[in-house]
């Protein structure tokens, strides 16, 4: 197995990056903008957030440039659902919109039971000012432990997985991408990282910040009058249609099918 510096010096670089990966930095931050709804019902919230769930911080899933994950508790829940995870950004480092923007779409692609092969958000929020955490925002969700789908075949090394093994991941990556296809989400940073496991080996689509979701028409049907033109997602991954410049399509970039989220069925 490679050890972790050559792990990271072979992940291909992503050109926009996205929120949840971060360092904490505790504290208060004074140049952020007080919250649209006013402290008093922001601290109300936060609190309600707070009753729900402890974060253990001894236990550190994972550290990057905007926060870091840790392990959490969600008190509303019963049995193994209790475990949960909590990803800390920085908000210094993060634009606030940003972070519930893709909240928004989670949101969204858990509506109606969600989908098995698609993270679920628990909640989210700004920090209490009582702890002095106003200067984080807070997103939980259900527990991943099985690791990236990166690490999985990095360790490998030169004994690559059967096919049946490929085939069962490959699967579940598109099951999630066709549901979020199905509610107008083109997810447009699919990478071997951006995929996580359960426990017991399920597919976890994640890190939903790049993503584009489409509007609906006067006929009800996603409104792709206008093309992508925004530059992102990993060069090793991206489709040919958004490295040109021209502008793409994101449900139909890359894909031999008119139906297909092409983009993201290139990448996967």
């Amino acid at each position: 197995a490679l050890s972790k510096k050559k792990k990271r010096a072979q992940r291909p670089p992503t050109f926009a990056r996205s929120a949840v990966r971060a360092r904490v930095c505790p504290g208060r931050h004074m140049n952020l903008p007080p919250p649209a709804e006013g402290w008093p019902a922001a601290d109300k919230a936060a609190e309600a957030l707070f009753s729900r769930f402890q974060i253990d911080t001894s236990r550190k899933f994972g550290e990057g440039g905007y926060g870091a994950t840790y392990a959490a508790i969600d008190n509303a829940a019963t049995g193994a659902a209790r475990n949960c995870a909590a990803k800390v950004v920085n908000l210094s480092k993060m634009k606030l919109e940003s972070l519930q923007d893709e909240c928004r779409v989670l949101d969204n692609l858990g509506k109606d039971g969600g989908h098995p092969n698609v993270i679920k958000l628990l909640g989210h929020g700004r920090g209490r000012r009582s702890a002095k955490q106003e200067g984080q925002y807070f997103i939980f969700m259900e527990a991943a432990s099985g690791g990236e789908l990166f690490d999985v075949v990095i360790d490998r090394g030169a004994k690559a997985m059967t096919e049946e093994e490929a085939r069962g991941f490959f699967i579940g990556v598109l099951s999630g991408l066709m549901h979020c296809h199905s509610r107008g989400i083109v997810h447009r940073d699919m990478k071997l990282e951006n995929v996580l496991l359960s426990s017991e080996g399920t597919i976890k689509l994640i890190d939903f910040g790049l993503s584009h979701t489409y509007g609906k028409d006067a006929n009800g049907q996603w409104d792709r009058s206008q093309p992508l033109r925004r530059l992102v997602g990993s060069k090793s991954y991206v489709a040919p249609e958004v490295l040109s410049g021209v502008g793409y399509d994101g449900l139909e970039a890359g894909s031999c099918t008119p139906t297909s989220a092409r983009e993201d069925t290139y990448s996967a």
